[in-house]
């Protein structure tokens, strides 16, 4: 049902016909409400598979049904879980074993973990959903390095720079992503305090980041993030460093009269290298979340990988380097 209504800016460009629409109203009483019915779109239903391969960890999978836009619910009511599916691993086309529904609702095994570059395929079959397969191969992190350097005086709130290392493989297209996390505490005589473990915005001036992340902090020139996706189309087959600038955050100093020891920073850097499927998959994610709310953007359709239905079973591989540092 829609309203029409006219504004008095229409009189004065448009002033006949609207004197007669006025006639219209006062004599007949009209409101120019229509109601059309809509014949909402029929939606098959099918299947919706999720999860990560992970080398090392569980298997641990989410199936779902798909649900129609115009069915009852809330946006959020996008999928219905299944709980009668067989899941079937398969590794390099060798049948692994099945995954079974867990306390938690999703399909998963502690028995034959994912190992570094070899190829999975999941098979979820449910009544009256059909059959899906998805299958992605799990890269190898390649060679990795990380150094600390302060920050040079003048920057009002980044210390330190961590200096990561990549020796990009050649021959391939690479795939990484990066988070950066941070464990301060100070040790005296009898204990330790601890401000826990956080994550850490960083920023960088990175050529790869930049363009891959779209977000930069102009009067930097830098991209500043919790996290960073990219690939190495500027430093494929080549050892690559990268400059993450971090902060060191408001820790006491030592109260050298009382026995305390210099406090303490633990950077953690975790450095994941993504199958193809997987980063497309972020980045359609991210750029489906810069344009959902902007109805004159071009529509984007999130990566998938799961053949007969929807959803993203993808891998990735992490590694986890360490850096501590004395705060004298």
């Amino acid at each position: 049902m829609r309203s029409h209504r006219f504004s008095l800016a229409s009189i004065s460009t448009a002033r006949p016909v609207v004197w007669g629409l006025a006639l219209l109203l006062i004599v007949g009483g009209c409101d120019f409400q229509r109601t059309v019915d809509l014949q909402a779109p029929t939606h098959e239903p099918k299947l919706v598979v999720n999860g990560e391969i992970v080398p090392g960890t569980p298997w641990r999978i989410d199936v779902s049904r798909s649900v129609g836009a115009f069915e009852p619910g809330t946006p959020s009511d996008s999928t219905s879980a299944v709980s009668n599916a067989t899941v079937t691993v398969f590794e390099e086309s060798e049948r692994q074993g099945r995954l079974l529904l867990d306390s938690l609702d999703q399909y998963s095994a502690q028995q034959f973990p994912p190992e570094p570059g070899r190829q999975y395929t999941v098979q979820v079959e449910a009544p009256d959903l059909g059959t899906v397969t998805a299958t992605d191969r799990v890269p190898r992190v390649p060679p990795l390095s990380l150094t600390t350097e302060p920050v040079e005086a003048g920057d009002d709130y980044y210390d330190r720079a961590l200096m990561l290392t990549i020796d990009d493989p050649s021959g391939t297209d690479n795939y990484y992503h990066i988070r950066v996390q941070k464990n301060g505490y100070r040790r005296d005589s009898t204990s330790i305090d601890t401000v826990g473990l956080t994550d850490v915005s960083f920023q960088t001036r990175d050529r790869s980041i930049i363009d891959e992340m779209g977000r930069l902090v102009e009067e930097a020139n830098a991209y500043r993030g919790r996290e960073a996706t990219f690939r190495d189309v500027l430093f494929g087959g080549t050892e690559h460093a990268i400059r993450l600038q971090v902060p060191e955050g408001n820790l006491y100093l030592p109260n050298q009269e009382e026995g305390d020891a210099y406090p303490r920073l633990k950077y953690l850097l975790y450095v994941s290298a993504l199958s193809e499927d997987a980063y497309r998959f972020d980045h359609t994610r991210r750029l489906f979340r810069r344009t959902e709310d902007n109805p004159f953007a071009e529509p984007v359709d999130v990566h998938s990988n799961v053949k007969g239905g929807y959803g993203i079973v993808a891998a990735r591989h992490t590694d986890t380097l360490k850096a501590e540092v004395i705060l004298e």
